[in-house]
């Protein structure tokens, strides 16, 4: 499923098909090295830039069940060797350490809803989920006080509300 760009929100859905057996299922978000990161409750992790800017990026991951979040882990890699992860190359033979938030989901199948959205820092970002009929879900999204809304059909296309 392709990321879809809703006022300066996005929102990725990664959908799988069933498989025989368990797989380890995994979203990897590249930062820039100048990124301070810090991981919250249920798996929220927030990025600031070192140079001190008013910014602050939110990826949220949501649980496509109703809960506030999916049941899977976010962990926060850099600078990792075995096996390699967290680094960026901006030219030939140079590596930088920078972070890199892996969310992962384990089961047959997976459907990984990641919220992402630039604010100040001062700003407060949530998300909730419901079941709106016919296998239709309705997210919220709300910063600052200010709801977002967002119908996810079952087939994974996403469309503002």
């Amino acid at each position: 499923q392709s990321p879809s760009l809703f006022m300066h929100k996005e929102l990725i859905l990664d959908k799988t098909s069933a498989s025989k057996t368990s797989q380890k299922f995994r979203q990897l978000w590249h930062l820039a090295p100048n990124m301070k990161t810090s991981k919250g409750k249920r798996g929220v992790v927030t990025a600031v830039p070192n140079s001190g800017e008013n910014a602050k990026l939110w990826m949220i991951p949501v649980d496509m069940d109703g809960g506030n979040i999916r049941t899977s882990s976010t962990d926060v890699i850099k600078g990792r060797t075995l096996p390699r992860q967290g680094w960026v190359s901006e030219k030939m033979l140079d590596r930088q350490k920078a972070p890199a938030v892996q969310m992962s989901s384990s089961g047959r199948s997976a459907e990984m809803l990641t919220v992402m959205v630039p604010t100040s820092k001062q700003a407060k970002v949530t998300t909730s989920i419901k079941g709106i009929g016919n296998g239709n879900k309705q997210l919220t999204v709300t910063i600052d006080g200010k709801a977002h809304k967002f119908k996810i059909t079952p087939d994974g296309k996403i469309q503002a509300l």
